[in-house]
């Protein structure tokens, strides 16, 4: 079709219509193949959505897994090996998967599963699924604080058994890990705890105390020259049979 003039009373008027190409012009979708011109690629760049354009944030940061948020630190793992963790289990830190920390199940009996102990499990967590981890707020939902054991207000420390954890402070040699306290206890699944995870100190871990290759009978001395307490047979640490012992511990 082409333009067309017209006369109206005289004057003339330009009248320009689309021109038209033969073929199918109804509206419909068209095949990704048949569109020219496009990239050959779609590098990413830099942009923002609002929370509400991000499915579940919102409810994500509301709960935080059934933790106030502003009442509590979390941290996203994944478990070191092959397992699983579950919910309300006592985790310490292994590694790092070059994204995120990994981690196992915390053991009182041994310096390694102790020592570098985090926190607890919010939800299931794998090798291949990250999860959530609480350091330090209130947990919800709980079903290992039964009440025959635990009672309000108890103090919870870390167990000889992997994962778990006591209202009884381990005895020695096994470390003594603070983990929290009972907020609520209950039978089903609607125990609450508030997590605060302290782990002790071995006497050879303090700033101002240097332990080498400790032997029976020895004793700590306080060494002037180096501002140290140091392990000595006790004749070199100044103590002698019969004398009291004031600046001195004995070792075995």
């Amino acid at each position: 079709m082409s333009d067309i003039a017209v006369q109206i009373k005289e004057q003339v008027y330009q009248v320009n219509f689309p021109r038209y190409v033969a073929g199918n012009v109804a509206g419909g979708a068209v095949a990704w193949n048949d569109v020219t011109g496009k990239p050959a690629t779609f590098p990413p760049s830099a942009h923002t959505h609002p929370i509400s354009e991000v499915i579940g944030l919102q409810t994500r940061l509301d709960e935080a897994d059934g933790t106030a948020l502003n009442q509590a630190v979390i941290k996203q793992v994944r478990k070191s090996t092959a397992g699983t963790i579950t919910k309300g289990q006592v985790v310490y830190i292994v590694g790092s998967s070059g994204t995120h920390l990994t981690v196992e199940l915390a053991d009182a009996d041994s310096e390694a599963t102790a020592a570098t102990t985090i926190g607890v499990a919010l939800e299931t967590i794998t090798n291949t699924t990250e999860g959530f981890i609480i350091t330090q707020g209130f947990i919800d939902g709980l079903s290992n604080l039964p009440t025959a054991t635990f009672t309000d207000g108890q103090a919870l420390w870390l167990s000889s058994t992997a994962g778990g954890w006591t209202n009884t402070r381990p005895t020695q040699p096994a470390h003594g890990v603070f983990i929290g306290w009972v907020v609520s206890a209950s039978n089903g699944a609607s125990g609450r705890a508030y997590i605060k995870v302290i782990n002790g100190q071995e006497l050879e871990e303090l700033h101002d105390v240097l332990i080498t290759s400790p032997t029976d009978n020895q004793v700590l001395t306080y060494e002037a020259s180096s501002g140290l307490w140091k392990n000595k047979a006790a004749s070199g640490g100044g103590i002698t049979n019969g004398q009291s012992i004031v600046n001195a511990l004995i070792f075995g």
